[in-house]
């Protein structure tokens, strides 16, 4: 008997650290993926920046802090400025927050100010707000998007896991 608990201890430990070694080499190829899929967005600048783009990523590879060159933007369809910045959000939003049906962001206000429009969303997580997840995209007055500061939570697997 004392050989069948140790055994099946040693079956549980065996299965619990191949589903964490799983989990790691997951979280490894997504941040891969998003690396992969900034360089796509840096290489969407448009206009005449003699500087690379900024930006700041968490050590998991989501993105914090974006900047296009002066004089430049990231390409994104035409529309209003909100069109704008919803299309961005679209076709980037895995690099900012991990793909999760639970996670919603939501436009708070609009302000504008020296030809450029500033659009603030605010995060919710099943419907419920998120404490000061913000993020804020900036398009320029000749359209693109030339800034995004992103305070929202990034990874909610632990969350979606526990639905």
């Amino acid at each position: 008997m004392r050989k069948g608990v140790l055994l099946g201890a040693a079956v549980v430990l065996s299965i619990l650290g191949v589903r964490q070694v799983w989990g790691e080499a997951t979280s490894r190829d997504l941040a891969k993926a998003r690396g992969a899929q900034l360089r796509d967005l840096l290489r969407s600048v448009e206009g005449a920046g003699k500087e690379p783009a900024r930006t700041f990523r968490t050590p998991d590879g989501y993105v914090r802090f974006l900047s296009a060159p002066a004089a430049a933007h990231f390409s994104v369809a035409a529309g209003t400025a909100q069109q704008q910045a919803e299309a961005f959000l679209v076709r980037w939003r895995n690099l900012f927050v991990n793909e999760s049906a639970a996670v919603a962001l939501e436009q708070k206000r609009v302000k504008t100010a020296n030809g450029r429009s500033y659009i603030r969303y605010r995060q919710k997580y099943a419907g419920i707000e998120v404490f000061g997840a913000e993020m804020i995209i900036q398009v320029g007055s000749a359209g693109g998007v030339e800034a995004v500061i992103s305070n929202i939570m990034r990874d909610t697997e632990a969350l979606d896991e526990a639905q």
